[in-house]
């Protein structure tokens, strides 16, 4: 679906509140995308991140490699849960710690973390399934009747509905939390200087803080992509 009424969504000036992604001298993905159309957006970090249970982490990825089949597979719903595994293994460095995984299924859903995953020397499946409820579908597709867990590292803002969807068939999960997340420190600073005239949400956890914070979100994207935001936007704003 592309985005309707190009023209009047040239004027757009759009804020996003998200974490930047440049990387490899590449500018943000989502600013690439609004700018193929005309719309001037900028981004202001609303989010901070701390790892945390990284010995704990460390520990459980490791036993794929010294203890064969301790897990059927590992799931990632975010960036930050992928980095959390790298940070994790290079305090205590070794020769082949992700060698464990190499046979094994690893999931990821989303563009972003599937790319993160991949940067590890990992096959991720599940990229295209655009929710951690969806993606759950894949793994119980695969997983049903597996006696192993599935470990699953997350943030402290973590949903419910993929490790309760697998428990719910008989998939057994291992939930580590390895970060937490809180405001930004500089975000007000950084709204301050910018005149916020309407919310975009890139995903439902967005969405949900959002609406906790009284200013919910106009436009939410029906996938967490450049282009679904792009579209959300580029629609809502078309009908206002």
């Amino acid at each position: 679906m592309e985005p309707q009424h190009e023209r009047s969504a040239a004027t757009t000036r759009v804020l996003l509140l998200k974490e930047a992604r440049e990387t490899d001298n590449r500018p943000d993905p989502y600013l690439s995308e609004f700018s193929t159309v005309g719309m001037e957006a900028t981004v202001v970090p609303a989010l901070e991140f701390s790892f945390i249970n990284l010995e704990s982490l460390r520990t459980k990825v490791m036993m794929n490699v010294y203890t064969p089949d301790k897990f059927a597979s590992i799931v990632f719903t975010s960036p930050r849960a992928v980095q959390a595994v790298k940070q994790s293994l290079q305090k205590h460095p070794v020769a082949n710690e992700l060698s464990g995984w190499a046979s094994q299924a690893v999931f990821a859903v989303g563009d972003a973390t599937a790319m993160a995953v991949r940067e590890l020397g990992l096959h991720p499946m599940g990229q295209d399934s655009g929710s951690a409820d969806k993606l759950a579908d894949v793994i119980i597709e695969k997983f049903v009747g597996c006696t192993l867990p599935i470990l699953f590292p997350c943030g402290t803002l973590r949903r419910q509905e993929l490790p309760n969807k697998l428990q719910q068939h008989g998939i057994s999960v291992d939930s580590l939390v390895v970060y937490e997340t809180k405001r930004h420190s500089e975000l007000d600073t950084n709204l301050e200087s910018y005149f916020l005239q309407q919310f975009a949400a890139i995903g439902d956890t967005t969405a949900t803080a959002l609406d906790s914070a009284g200013s919910p979100a106009c436009f939410k994207a029906s996938r967490p992509t450049p282009r679904a935001l792009l579209v959300a936007i580029a629609n809502g704003t078309s009908q206002q």
